[in-house]
């Protein structure tokens, strides 16, 4: 076991995998679990920093609209950056664009290291872009919204060894502080007899799940066996636990 703990600390120190995947890696290697909500990553020890806009507010902001009515409507953004300085080589028709803060949520993790921004991008006194962090429609009421999945991509087929698999995913809209359980699954293969033929067919053990509660919208997880396997997430605050988020499959073949 001793060296066992010892690959682990090598394999945290050198890629950065974290609580979790340490937690993950350690139940891989036979460590014992404690429960079914396991592999906790937390955010370094610290909470996550959260400011948030008005949702309704921030809904109301579009392109091409004049920066004068955004103030009007969300007030004094948290910090202005200019652009960046002009060089020799830039024309006078190339649009200089802004960015006005109004809120970021900060993990305070290494593995999550830029913080997420609700930015809008001025350029000649209008809106050029909005950006927030959650990439799918905002809460409504403050409960936690359904996540949206990042990477791995649907299908994801894999053939390295040992099977560490990356899972990420945007962070939900809602109130803060919230936190993420994560569940995986594996299947199996099994041949069925469909219209007169036998086809190979995914089929997902019930048996075979399990949860992980992370802090970050990240999570470094160990899959057992070269077989099929699929993940969700969703999010909970103290208003309540969020729906979950679609099923994701991926296989790995080594």
């Amino acid at each position: 076991m001793n060296s066992r703990r010892a690959f682990l600390s090598q394999l945290a120190a050198t890629s950065a995998i974290g609580a979790s995947g340490l937690t993950a890696a350690g139940e891989a290697l036979g460590e014992p679990r404690e429960g079914r909500d396991s592999g906790v990553a937390t955010a370094s020890g610290n909470q996550p920093e959260c400011i948030q806009p008005d949702y309704a507010a921030w809904a109301r902001i579009q392109e091409k609209m004049a920066e004068a009515e955004v103030l009007r409507i969300l007030g004094e953004p948290i910090e202005r950056r200019g652009p960046p300085k002009k060089d020799p080589w830039t024309s006078d028709s190339v649009v200089r664009i802004s960015a006005w803060v109004y809120g970021r949520i900060d993990f305070k993790s290494p593995l999550v290291p830029q913080p997420d921004e609700f930015r809008i991008d001025i350029g000649n006194g209008k809106v050029h872009a909005k950006h927030d962090p959650f990439g799918a429609p905002l809460s409504t009421n403050g409960r936690p919204a359904v996540p949206r999945l990042i990477y791995p991509a649907s299908d994801a087929s894999y053939d390295h060894y040992p099977r560490y698999l990356d899972l990420r995913w945007y962070p939900s809209s809602g109130r803060y502080p919230m936190h993420y359980i994560v569940e995986k699954q594996w299947g199996n293969i099994l041949p069925r007899e469909r219209n007169g033929a036998v086809v190979p067919e995914r089929v997902w053990e019930p048996h075979s799940i399990s949860r992980y509660r992370v802090d970050i919208p990240y999570l470094l997880v160990h899959h057992t066996g070269a077989n099929p396997g699929r993940w969700r997430v969703k999010s909970v605050n103290a208003l309540g636990e969020g729906d979950w988020s679609e099923h994701r499959e991926f296989a790995f073949r080594a």
